[in-house]
């Protein structure tokens, strides 16, 4: 019986330490160069590998497959500054044909709290999580 009680003992911080064990809070802010999704459409904004001052290429995809590629280049910290999205040219073949990707060339400013991003540019409001 002593050795079972040891064993439950012995086993039971790592059951804590496995299951989170922290008591609660909120996790990590989430990073600005992850993957991200539009609130109301779900569709991606993927950041990851970006970092500041450095151009990202970014593609959009539009319904029936066209796609513009753009160059993303992001000025500020983790919690805000702008944004400029720039040399957008369509993916000749993608789709049926150029959905206006010259367009998408912008400059904008945001924020990212609570894990959730908001941008703004062009008078238009994006909300990503």
């Amino acid at each position: 019986m002593k050795m079972k009680s040891i064993i439950s003992i012995l086993t039971l911080p790592l059951l804590i330490a496995s299951c989170g064990g922290s008591g609660g809070g909120d996790s990590a802010p989430k990073d600005l160069f992850s993957l991200w999704n539009e609130t109301t459409t779900n569709a991606p904004l993927d950041l990851t590998g970006g970092a500041f001052s450095v151009p990202l290429n970014l593609s959009f995809f539009f319904v029936g497959g066209a796609q513009c590629d753009c160059t993303f280049t992001v000025l500020g910290t983790q919690s805000s500054g702008t944004y400029v999205i720039n040399s957008c040219s369509y993916n000749f073949g993608s789709g049926s044909g150029d959905p206006g990707c010259n367009a998408l060339n912008e400059t904008g400013v945001y924020t990212n709290n609570n894990n959730t991003l908001t941008a703004t540019g062009n008078g238009v409001t994006s909300v990503y999580q």
